[in-house]
């Protein structure tokens, strides 16, 4: 699976960065297959993630890495509650 990291459908805007952040997928009904992906917050490959996903339904957590300036919360923020992988 492969996206793009938004805030309120827009790219996010980061007046500072120098880590990024982090994407957890935790798998609803097995945790065994829970998966975590980062993000980049500057370059060409900025805001975009790529994970690998076993079937079924996950909830989505975005975390900012804390060493950036932005417009995404500093908490972890659940963004999808019931994401279904098929």
């Amino acid at each position: 699976m492969t996206g793009r990291v938004t805030v309120n459908g827009a790219t996010p805007v980061a007046s500072y960065c120098q880590y990024g952040g982090s994407i957890r997928f935790h798998h609803l009904t097995d945790s065994r297959f829970d998966a975590t992906t980062g993000f980049a917050c500057e370059g060409a490959e900025a805001w975009q993630f790529t994970v690998q996903l076993y079937p079924g339904t996950y909830e989505v957590t975005v975390i900012e890495g804390g060493y950036m300036d932005s417009n995404l919360p500093p908490w972890e923020t659940v963004v999808i509650a019931r994401l279904q992988v098929p």
